[in-house]
């Protein structure tokens, strides 16, 4: 095991947090890396694995990194779309996010600090630890600007020195300098910004194939809707029933049985001084 000394780092802003597929039959805790830096966001592919999570369409983009220009060679490659909802720390809601599925993230990225050399930190929840077990856990989601301000409160509390802490969903999270216990051999880490772009006309005629295709290719695979019916039907012993198929947020069904009784009611009447009810009967 490598020594670590303690000397000056940089904290990103990362979380730990709780993470399901869209339909929230699978979970799985990962670490989040929120980088404003990145115009898309991110998700491993051994996450997108234990998650089972299904393509949604597929986007051709243009990766280019720190120093390159236009005339740069471009990197294009598709990638699967999906969609992850992370909770909230302390609460039952989520934030859904549409991320690009890519084979790795980044190392590791966290750091080991004692928090309580500083006081604006001491009561804050964090949304990550900073401990010798959880240092080497790999990222697992990177939320781009996308989605970035769907996390972020707009609270931030500072101190004389060391790092800043920001209110998120998920917890205060931190960022900036401060002093770490990092190995001897390490080296700073520096994200450089992803800029994610579709190409040209042709590109996004392509692009527009694909995603026809992908929404061909999905019917009759199992969403939300289809999981829930199977949860949802039962066997009378005669028959089968099942629920309506509502949204779970859905406003409330006004009762107009007696608006219905009154319209029936009248037009009984309506019909019996008519003469029609006695031939309906004779014919049924």
């Amino acid at each position: 095991m490598s020594a670590r000394a303690e000397r000056e780092s940089i904290l990103l802003q990362t979380a730990t947090a709780y993470i399901q597929d869209k339909c929230k039959r699978q979970g799985s805790s990962s670490k989040i890396l929120f980088e404003s830096g990145s115009q898309r966001s991110f998700v491993t592919q051994a996450l997108r694995d234990k998650l089972q999570l299904k393509s949604e369409r597929k986007e051709k983009v243009v990766i280019k990194t720190f120093g390159e220009g236009d005339n740069s060679k471009k990197v294009s490659k598709f990638l699967d779309v999906v969609t992850i909802k992370v909770k909230h720390k302390g609460r039952n809601s989520f934030t859904a996010v549409e991320a690009l599925c890519v084979p790795r993230i980044c190392g590791s990225i966290s750091k080991v600090f004692d928090r309580s050399k500083y006081d604006h930190l001491r009561d804050l929840e964090l949304a990550d630890t900073f401990n010798a077990v959880s240092i080497d856990y790999p990222v697992g989601v990177l939320v781009g600007i996308d989605f970035y301000h769907d996390f972020f409160s707009g609270k931030t509390k500072t101190g004389k020195s060391g790092p800043a802490a920001s209110k998120t969903v998920v917890g205060w999270v931190l960022s900036g300098k401060v002093k770490a216990k990092v190995k001897s051999e390490e080296d700073s880490y520096c994200f450089l910004n992803f800029r994610c772009s579709v190409e040209s006309d042709s590109d996004r005629q392509l692009k527009e194939s694909f995603d026809r295709f992908w929404e061909v290719e999905n019917i009759g695979r199992k969403d939300c809707v289809v999981h829930q019916f199977e949860q949802d039907i039962v066997h009378t012993g005669e028959r089968y029933q099942v629920k309506l198929p509502f949204k779970p947020d859905h406003d409330t069904i006004p009762d107009n049985f007696k608006t219905s009784e009154k319209r029936l009611v009248s037009l009984k009447k309506r019909l019996e001084k008519s003469d029609l009810v006695k031939r309906y009967n004779e014919v049924f």
